[in-house]
């Protein structure tokens, strides 16, 4: 039976024993040594990711795939081994290895959605991490405040995060890469 968790658990584990978790493992990403347990999201967190499919699928490359977690990405391997699990993936279809389980290279768009036991984890760690994996495009959305939904885009093509833009409620983001893509934040929470 899977715990039901209300915070963030980390439990030291080595980590092929985390690659090698059973598909009902709580754990689901692995950074410094630990399994991470996180909360289950909430259903506005889910109204946005859902919302994001709908809007990319039709628009991402025709030999690509638009996924949502739970998939790993494996982003770099031991000794300081790192598995994480963005909210919304873009990926070429021939990325997915070990039976469509994981990710073993950088997608061409990554996403998270901001929960609020993950603000500091989403917004400034992941979008490191993500560059220094080879994640050239990855965007943030945080919906901290309902009325005005915030959605970071950040450009990792250095290997280090450089926000490019950050844009609120109804302006409109606009984006050429990885595909042309423009949508208002607030269409997110309709």
């Amino acid at each position: 039976m899977v715990p039901i968790v209300d915070e963030v658990i980390e439990v030291e584990v080595p980590f092929q024993e985390f690659l090698d978790r059973p598909e009902d493992s709580p754990w689901s990403e692995y950074a410094h040594g630990r399994a991470i347990v996180s909360p289950t999201p909430n259903g506005r967190h889910g109204q946005i990711l859902a919302n994001l499919l709908m809007l990319l699928h039709p628009l991402a490359p025709a030999d690509h795939i638009t996924l949502m977690a739970p998939l790993d990405w494996l982003l770099w391997p031991e000794p300081d081994g790192r598995v994480r699990q963005p909210d919304v993936l873009i990926i070429p279809r021939t990325f997915l290895v070990d039976g469509g389980n994981r990710v073993m290279e950088p997608p061409i768009l990554a996403i998270e959605v901001i929960s609020r036991w993950s603000r500091r984890r989403d917004l400034v760690v992941k979008p490191a991490e993500y560059a220094r994996a080879g994640c050239v495009d990855t965007w943030v959305i945080d919906p901290a405040d309902p009325a005005q939904l915030v959605v970071h885009v950040f450009d990792g093509r250095s290997g280090e995060p450089r926000e490019v833009a950050t844009v609120t409620g109804d302006d409109l983001v606009a984006v050429t890469t990885p595909f042309p893509v423009s949508f208002r934040p607030s269409d997110l929470v309709r």
